[in-house]
């Protein structure tokens, strides 16, 4: 232990203070260089037993029978590199800095080398003390020495190198908005490190098997392909071989699991040819989310030497990597809806379809509600891969922001385009296209806007960003700042599919869109949930006509529907019901062929969707004519002069026809099975008017209203 200190006090020292290399020392090392060619493999066999005796011990002893021979090899190798008569300092510290990298990828922890290292030196000088100089003994003990010190270099490189990466990989963590960026860098700067084979990330799909999202080129590309094709690809179930790897027993344990040596670990039979044909010798799966919750997703590190990184620097890497991942993807998670597991193959292939030729923007066109016109079109994205033509739910979740760039400024340059076509056909048009939140707070969004505006000499009114609501907005971002901006720049904003994600109140109040689209999926919905669905609606058109905001229904599929949006207020529909998105040399042709570009005729018959939009707005008329008591007198005087069913007709001051909020009670009859109904007849308007709409009695007609109007061959006759 005095040797060592000594050496690493005085490893600065230049190769003439040192004074053990050098010609003058040839003549007195050359005799002991000799001899240790015969004895070097013996003394190194002792050196890697010593080295059991400390903690790296289960990594020595997870090494093959070859594989120590090999390393005992190595060492006796470089044993008799230090007693070369010819060694130079430079030569020697590069030689044994490389050991020592090798020894600590080999994940030998260096507190173990030291006494090791005595060891080899007293069996050395047993071995050779009979029959070589003591000079020489002196001269490599010191040379042994310093070679000691310049591992330990290598071991402090090896954590500055370590240290270095985190430092780059909190960075992409802490800066990175979505999971496929995240991912994709952390693979990307793993697999740029010497240290390491590779790695991978991925997810379980619907069977527990793991889907590899992305993934390291090289030996773990290749080791996967072989996985793919053997059907061998890991899995989270503890039943079976292929849940016994480390990636699955982390994903149980949710803890770092790991392959010292894919050559002795029993559980590793399955893969076992696969990664030594593709030089894998070890593995760690480190799983990545909130700690002790079910992960987010695994990260499996790959080695070209045994240890499975369990030395306490190697270790100490992972835990930390795990932490900056962890804490990230665990943000991520709740900012945005992670998608189901995309291979990194499909991820290339998608990648490579955008940016090629393949992208083709489809039209849908926006009805007009109060003039019954199509003034707008919603540009959406399509990828042609062959025969085949894909939208967005295919391939938006495999892209990276770099892709979706790409797609955004494809489809924003490809629609812009033939907005200028059909204006020089006399049709003109605005024009929506989707962005993503991140086009917020990525200036190549907005540059990429305002030069799409000028080469094409759109006026910037005519095209809408549509924002997809599913998206949170980051906290940490100045999003009002960006969306001022591109408000300066003169275009519209739309928040898209609200009512499907993460709006509130002060995002609607706060941020300056001009309009809001509902999401289909409050539309599309199962017929005894239409009321509450229509209700919902008109209270969202309400709020967005509150705010000032035009608004949108999306997903309407039939023309019941259809009537029911118009009669609830809203500004314009797009859905199945105008059209399917189209081609855009079919959609010009959809429009030359639509006479007059009016609405569609409204259903013929008792609409059952429009009867409870018009009973909704009854009702929030009632609610408001409650306010005002001497209005509401008025109406309740007015229901009380009403003929009753066999009288005669009264005056026309006390008809119906003069009282909008009973009118419409006249339409319903067609849904009670009777010729004819009155609002006399109509338990509803009695317990409304009389009772309120508070009243036990007004809910129970209600409830009867409804069940009729939903299913009319099955409602009770109202007497």
């Amino acid at each position: 232990m005095t040797i060592v200190s000594h050496a690493l006090e005085n490893a600065g020292l230049t190769d003439q203070e040192r004074n053990v290399y050098g010609a003058h020392h040839a003549s007195t090392m050359a005799p002991l260089h000799e001899t240790l060619k015969g004895l070097a493999v013996r003394i190194a066999n002792h050196f890697c037993e010593a080295l059991s005796l400390g903690s790296s011990r289960e990594v020595i002893e997870s090494l093959s029978d070859d594989h120590r021979s090999r390393f005992a090899l190595e060492q006796a190798l470089h044993l008799v590199a230090v007693a070369d008569p010819q060694l130079t300092a430079t030569a020697h510290r590069t030689a044994a800095r490389k050991f020592g990298r090798e020894c600590a990828i080999l994940n030998v922890n260096f507190p173990d080398i030291i006494p090791a290292h005595d060891t080899l030196i007293e069996v050395l000088e047993k071995q050779c003390d009979q029959v070589i100089p003591g000079g020489a003994l002196s001269l490599v003990r010191r040379r042994l020495a310093f070679d000691l010190a310049h591992q330990f270099e290598a071991y402090q490189q090896l954590r500055a190198d370590n240290d270095q990466l985190l430092d780059r990989l909190g960075t992409l963590a802490a800066e990175t908005e979505s999971y496929n960026d995240l991912m994709a860098g952390t693979v990307e700067l793993l697999s740029g490190n010497e240290d390491l084979a590779g790695c991978w990330v991925g997810r379980p799909d619907s069977r527990g098997r793991f889907r590899i999202e992305f993934a390291s080129e090289g030996p773990v590309g290749r080791y996967l392909s072989e996985l793919d094709a053997t059907a061998t690809r890991p899995a989270t179930q503890d039943t079976g071989n292929i849940g016994h790897g480390p990636s699955g027993r982390s994903w149980r344990s949710s803890k770092i699991e790991r392959c010292l040596n894919f050559e002795t670990d029993v559980r590793m039979q399955t893969w076992r040819g696969a990664a030594l044909r593709s030089g894998l010798r070890s593995s760690a799966s480190i799983p990545l989310g909130r700690q002790s919750a079910t992960p987010l997703a695994a990260l499996t590190l790959y080695s070209n030497f045994p240890g499975g990184f369990s030395s306490i620097d190697q270790a100490r890497f992972i835990v930390q990597l795990q932490a900056i991942l962890g804490v990230a993807i665990a943000r991520i998670a709740k900012q945005q809806r992670f998608s189901d597991a995309v291979s990194y193959a499909a991820r290339e292939r998608w990648a490579a379809l955008v940016r090629s030729d393949a992208l083709e923007m489809h039209y849908q066109p926006l009805l007009d509600l109060r003039s019954g016109q199509v003034t707008k079109v919603e540009a959406l994205a399509r990828l042609r891969d062959g025969a085949e033509i894909f939208s967005p739910a295919a391939f938006l979740s495999a892209l990276s922001s770099d892709d979706y760039f790409e797609l955004y400024v494809g489809g924003l340059r490809q629609a812009l385009s033939q907005r200028n076509i059909w204006l020089a056909n006399g049709i003109a048009l605005d024009i929506s296209v989707n962005v993503p939140v991140s086009a917020l707070y990525d200036r190549r969004y907005f540059d990429a806007t305002r030069l799409g505006l000028q080469d094409y000499s759109c006026d910037p009114h005519s095209l809408t960003l549509e924002i997809l609501e599913t998206d949170q907005l980051p906290p940490d971002r100045d999003i009002s700042s960006a969306l001022a901006e591109y408000k300066a720049l003169g275009v519209k904003l739309s928040e898209d599919d609200l009512g499907s994600g993460y709006s509130s109140l002060n995002r609607l109040r706060d941020l300056p869109f001009d309009a809001i689209k509902i999401d289909r999926t409050i539309v599309s919905v199962a017929d005894e949930d239409a009321g509450k669905a229509l209700r919902f609606v008109y209270q969202l058109t309400r709020l967005g006509h509150s705010l000032g905001k035009t608004v949108i229904v999306e997903g309407v599929e039939d023309e019941d529907m259809l009537c029911a949006i118009a009669t609830l207020g809203a500004d314009a529909v797009q859905g199945y019901a105008i059209a399917h998105p189209m081609a855009a040399k079919q959609f010009s042709e959809w429009l030359e062929n639509r006479s007059g570009h009016g609405m569609i005729d409204a259903p013929r018959g008792p609409s059952r969707l429009t009867v409870l939009a018009k009973l909704l707005v009854w009702e929030e008329r009632l609610h408001m004519l409650e306010q005002d008591k001497r209005a509401f007198a008025y109406v309740v005087t007015s229901f009380r002069r009403l003929p009753n069913d066999n009288s005669v007709a009264q005056p026309t001051d006390s008809s119906p026809d003069d009282c909008p909020l009973l009118r419409f009670f006249t339409e319903i009859g067609p849904f009670h099975q009777q010729e004819s109904a009155t609002p006399r007849r109509l338990p509803i308007v009695e317990a409304a008017l009389l009772n309120g709409l508070h009243s036990p009695s007004y809910q129970a007609a209600r409830d009867e209203l409804v069940a009729a109007v939903a299913n009319p061959d099955r409602a009770k006759q109202i007497d």
